[in-house]
């Protein structure tokens, strides 16, 4: 199965897992829930990482939840009622995200055994609720927790911040005791900080596979990996020189999708991380390439050059230039706005207490049924693509 790694820069936080997936998580799920705020109304829900919006979309008679560059509002509401989540009965509250009058975000299970998406599903929660029986309630609540580094006071209500926030911090620092000093078969972290590959930073205790029935100590493919997709394709000595054959599928689910990395520290989405392909002199024959055709992986080398010999960049027309110092000003203005708005994790309350954290993230998927949906990722505070300003209507 492929299993992402939870990472944080945070000491280990240790949990027991059984072979059926199933783990103790009551310590993560009462500080996030502690630390949740409540919503109510219209909201603006953006994406730190590529600043794209939340929301339902209907094209034809299709009901999707993406995340795009169209501003539009999403409802938030807070209700409880009793029902299940995972193995456990119990009344719930949270957090629910509502558009096109009776859909709302729900978590998807998928065939890795976690929830794999929030979708576009009839509501069961809040006014008016059109979801059918069989839906459990507390897939449709979320806790949405202060995350990031805009994470502080803000516009929701619920948990005072001082308390709820600390709360939460304290949450990786407490290691779960058990009575008996034996020692377990199913011992995992889900809270692992990224390392340069050095087992002294990470736990040898095998953790059981979901998916291969009971840990055996002795046969490493039965353990769970403790490094991420990305993480693995950028370091794949690990795996195959340093014997972590446990995360031998990882690895290549990862490659099949995403690509082998061209290089270390190359981002696919960030052309700033590119390499430049035409040399200095070309470049300044052709500063359109740079300037107009946006291959701003050559910006530096252009500007280097110019810088050397002298040269000046190209000069703008009049109304160039004033369009150029209009987008300045604008992207300028719209960083500073980011910079000082309060950022959020959403954080899927389905099995959130028997099973590892899920968060949303801002990548827009195919999920079961042909609907376009939102990816659920391992909950990881320090990663901004599951960091969300919500900002009232």
């Amino acid at each position: 199965m492929r299993t992402y790694a939870t990472l944080a820069a945070v000491p280990l936080l240790a949990v027991a897992v059984s072979a059926a997936g199933l783990i103790d998580n009551m310590k993560q799920f009462t500080a996030i829930s502690n630390a949740a705020k409540t919503f109510d109304g219209d909201y603006y829900v953006r994406n730190v990482k590529t600043g794209k919006y939340l929301y339902f979309d209907r094209p034809d008679d299709t009901t999707n939840l993406i995340t795009g560059d169209e501003k539009k509002t999403i409802q938030l509401g807070h209700d409880k009622a009793y029902g299940q989540s995972g193995r456990k009965w119990d009344t719930w509250d949270g957090t629910y995200f509502r558009g096109l009058n009776d859909k709302c975000l729900s978590a998807q299970w998928g065939e890795h055994g976690t929830d794999v998406a929030g979708v576009s599903y009839g509501c069961k929660v809040g006014e008016g609720t059109t979801g059918s029986d069989s839906l459990e309630l507390a897939k449709q609540l979320w806790r949405v927790i202060p995350c990031g580094v805009g994470s502080g006071s803000g516009s929701g209500s619920g948990s005072s911040d001082s308390a709820a926030t600390a709360d939460f911090r304290q949450l990786a620092t407490v290691d779960t005791k058990s009575d008996d000093s034996k020692p377990k078969a199913a011992d995992t972290a889900d809270f692992e900080s990224p390392s340069d590959g050095s087992d002294a930073a990470e736990a040898e205790q095998p953790a059981a596979n979901e998916s291969a029935g009971p840990v055996d100590p002795k046969d490493r493919s039965t353990w769970v990996c403790r490094k991420d997709g990305k993480w693995l394709s950028e370091h794949p000595d690990y795996v195959y020189e340093g014997g972590k054959i446990e995360c031998k599928e990882d690895l290549e689910a990862y490659v099949k999708e995403h690509g082998k990395p061209v290089d270390d520290g190359i981002d696919p989405n960030d052309r700033t991380t590119w390499e430049c392909k035409h040399d200095a002199q070309w470049l300044s024959e052709h500063p359109d390439y740079v300037w107009k055709a946006g291959k701003i992986e050559c910006r530096q080398r252009l500007l280097d050059f110019y810088a050397k010999t002298g040269q000046k960049k190209r000069s703008y027309t009049t109304a160039e230039a004033r369009a150029h110092s209009r987008r300045s000003a604008k992207r300028h203005s719209e960083l500073a706005k980011r910079g000082s708005e309060e950022t959020f994790c959403i954080i899927a309350l389905d099995h959130l207490t028997d099973m590892t954290t899920r968060a949303l993230t801002e990548k827009t998927v195919a999920s079961f049924g042909g609907y376009l949906s939102v990816e659920l990722a391992d909950f990881n505070k320090d990663d901004d693509s599951q960091h969300w300003v919500v900002t009232q209507a």
